[in-house]
């Protein structure tokens, strides 16, 4: 199941958020294969790291502020304006709460993430030949294609964002606009150039670490469970072992991320109001703005459409694998009476459907990702009347 490839694919990205500007306070260990907290060893990480999470937090308070004033003062404020406003605002909430989360549960993201990939090496090897991902996309199999859309949705929000400040950089939803006329002269356009792509890709590296704490652990629980309970000639006894020893890890990944980061940003707030907004903006202002200028709208909603299905489906499938093989173990061990299956239907009362939780006992389900798809289709379309033109 974890290939030599896959782990590539996953250095990668980890390299790529990781090592750039030192937006997290994570590094990959090439020849283990393995997360360290960067910060720990190093002086200079933890100041760059610390910096990073400065200028995510002197960004937002400059948003607030304009947010406020145009509040007090809406006169000569475009529609355009408010809406990147509320969308630097969101933004930003979700690069603190990332990087909050990150800080915090640092060593729990490690320990989580590490013992993800040691789990599943052990089961492999437990299953070779036998467990293998099916590819979804060429050879690609659902981990690495995950990994890949999240480098994807990275790297096209930090360009888009930088080609729209190239083009509008006077909007007052950047801090070039508070520059006096007779300062915006070549070397500080190009300094503020410089200045805006460092943020935004900065921000975007931030919200990546998601991916340590959810698409690993929550993608390879999914296979794992849904091959124990397939797989019929595997002993009752190994079939309860493994769901022991995958709802472990799990306790581990729920611990591994703050509440406020995991339920309100990623699964409630975020990703709704991102894709309405920026869906919303994407058809009622195609006709009035320019190519680089329109980019940024798509480039937002579709970041918030496949963070709902790249987030919300792997943590959704835990919990109904989970069940699912319950209910295969139940149905196994009630045909036979014999002292061995009367033990093994003891253990079993012990065993709870499992899966990443929100809240105090909510754990995500697929009905989560209807309801949120069914959310955003309903502001967009709300939007769309209440404003016409």
């Amino acid at each position: 199941m974890l290939t030599s490839r896959t782990l590539n694919i996953i250095g990668i990205y980890s390299t790529f958020i990781n090592n750039l500007f030192v937006c997290t306070p994570f590094s990959w260990i090439p020849e283990k294969q393995l997360l360290y907290v960067n910060t720990d060893e190093s002086l200079t990480n933890l100041g760059a790291y610390m910096l990073n999470c400065a200028q995510g937090v002197g960004y937002m308070a400059y948003s607030s502020w304009r947010a406020y004033n145009v509040l007090l003062n809406p006169v000569g404020t475009s529609i355009l304006e408010i809406l990147w406003l509320v969308n630097w605002i969101n933004c930003y909430v979700w690069q603190i709460a990332s990087n909050h989360s990150a800080w915090v549960k640092r060593h729990e993201t490690v320990s989580a993430f590490n013992g993800t990939i040691k789990l599943f090496r052990q089961l492999s090897s437990q299953n070779k030949g036998k467990a293998r991902m099916t590819p979804i996309i060429c050879t690609l199999n659902i981990i690495e294609l995950h990994f890949l859309i999240a480098t994807f949705m990275i790297g096209q929000f930090a360009v888009a964002s930088d080609l729209m400040f190239f083009v509008v950089p006077g909007m007052i939803q950047y801090l070039y606009s508070v520059v006096a006329e007779k300062y915006k002269v070549g070397w500080v356009f190009l300094f503020f150039v410089i200045f805006e792509g460092g943020s935004k890709l900065s921000m975007a590296c931030a919200k990546g670490t998601v991916a340590f704490n959810v698409l690993m652990g929550t993608l390879g629980t999914d296979f794992w469970l849904r091959f124990t309970t397939r797989s019929h000639n595997l002993p009752v006894s190994k079939k309860i072992r493994t769901f022991r020893a995958l709802d472990i890890l799990m306790r581990s990944i729920n611990d591994s991320f703050t509440y406020f980061l995991l339920s309100v940003i990623l699964l409630c707030w975020i990703p709704c109001t991102m894709a309405s907004i920026n869906g919303f903006a994407s058809i009622r202002f195609r006709p009035l703005l320019t190519f680089f200028q329109y980019l940024p709208f798509v480039a937002l909603f579709l970041n918030g459409i496949l963070l709902i299905a790249i987030i919300l489906r792997p943590c959704a499938g835990v919990y109904e694998e989970s069940k699912s093989l319950k209910v295969s173990l139940s149905r196994h061990t009630c045909q036979g009476l014999g002292k061995q299956s009367t033990f093994f239907r003891k253990e079993l009362l012990s065993l709870k459907p499992f899966g990443v939780r929100y809240g105090t006992v909510r754990v995500a389900k697929r009905m989560d990702i209807l309801l949120s798809y069914t959310f955003i289709a309903d502001y967009i379309f709300t939007l769309l009347v209440s404003f016409p033109e």
